[in-house]
């Protein structure tokens, strides 16, 4: 029985892990799309979503204290922005490649705001690794385009980041003060390309390779 076993060790200490992830991460919010083996592609998962949520939060917190600023409460506009901050270095813990952390708070986040997870999807791939035969997978981000698979619409009925984006922005036009605009948020103080750890596969290559 499985027990007290909270993530895949991937057969690397704990430095060595970590650095691997976070230049995978960095990978795939700069093209998308990456092909690596089935069990790195799944713990790579949890982590490329994390960066989703980040920037998602950090869009809400940057655009509440303009708000707070252009309506002159220092206090408040003080708090979001330092929300913001954190949540900024949270992604940036993941993400240090300045490019790539540019293009997740500024592409990858909003085009999310709307789906309440499953930002990444998980494919199987028939032909294994030459070599080792280890099973291969491809891992996306869904909603872009030329994804292998149609991804489905995001569903949910709470934390809905676009909604408070579009409560901050009527209150912006209308020049009233904001209450509750945040409630449930978190305190804390385009490509398509493929990139492969093997190299030399391409997309139309993947459509045929899909396990049914």
């Amino acid at each position: 029985m499985k027990k007290r076993i909270a993530f895949r060790k991937l057969g690397r200490d704990t430095a060595h892990r970590l650095a691997m992830i976070r230049n995978m991460v960095c990978s795939l919010v700069e093209h998308e799309r990456i092909v690596t083996t089935e069990p790195k592609a799944k713990e790579l998962r949890r982590y490329a979503e994390k960066v989703i949520g980040y920037a998602k939060w950090w869009a809400v917190y940057q655009r509440q204290a303009a708000l707070d600023l252009k309506r002159g409460e220092a206090k408040a506009a003080q708090k979001a922005a330092a929300n913001a901050m954190h949540q900024l270095r949270l992604a940036n813990s993941w993400v240090n490649q300045r490019p790539t952390l540019i293009k997740l708070l500024h592409h990858l986040g909003p085009r999310y705001l709307d789906r309440n997870g499953g930002y990444t999807r998980v494919l199987k791939l028939q032909k294994l690794r030459e070599g080792d035969k280890a099973p291969r997978a491809v891992i996306e981000y869904v909603g872009r385009e030329g994804e292998l698979r149609p991804s489905k619409a995001g569903t949910g009925t709470k934390g809905e980041l676009s909604d408070l984006l579009a409560q901050l922005e009527a209150l912006e036009l209308e020049g009233s003060k904001p209450k509750g605009a945040l409630e449930g948020a978190p305190e804390g103080g385009k490509g398509s390309g493929l990139s492969s750890e093997e190299g030399g596969d391409e997309a139309g290559s993947l459509q045929t390779e899909l396990a049914k």
